[in-house]
């Protein structure tokens, strides 16, 4: 076993020790409808996964604009951080989060790799 690997399994039980747990519901494109001129989208499996939940520092909320475009950080954002060997698949903006029981949407996401590959996702979401 390499180190990366034994490093992404370490990060992956410490998350799920000391995580919270959260919904995951991904958004599952589906195809194009020509007359509508729109993405039909459907709702994906809900998965039930621990994470870390972190409130964005206050410094951040004052940079607006200077992020990527559509990504400003407003007062109640969270930065959400998950141990991709615990989901089959990544997560993409426009999914829902539900933590304490309060639904997020995936506005940003960014992704932690490793030596061999993705080791965390950490993602931004804004309450819906």
């Amino acid at each position: 076993m390499s180190l990366n690997t034994k490093l992404l399994n370490i990060s992956s039980k410490l998350i799920n020790k000391f995580g919270t747990s959260i919904v995951w519901t991904p958004n599952i494109e589906g195809s194009y409808d020509v007359s509508t001129s729109s993405l039909s989208n459907t709702t994906g499996t809900p998965v039930t996964l621990n994470c870390i939940i972190e409130e964005y520092a206050e410094s951040l909320r004052f940079l607006g604009d200077k992020l990527s475009p559509g990504s400003q950080i407003i007062e109640g954002d969270k930065k959400v951080t998950i141990a991709a060997l615990d989901v089959s698949s990544a997560p993409l903006v426009g999914d829902t989060i539900n933590a304490f029981s309060i639904d997020y949407k995936v506005l940003g996401i960014a992704s932690q790799t490793g030596t061999t590959g993705i080791a965390l996702y950490v993602l931004h979401i804004r309450r819906k």
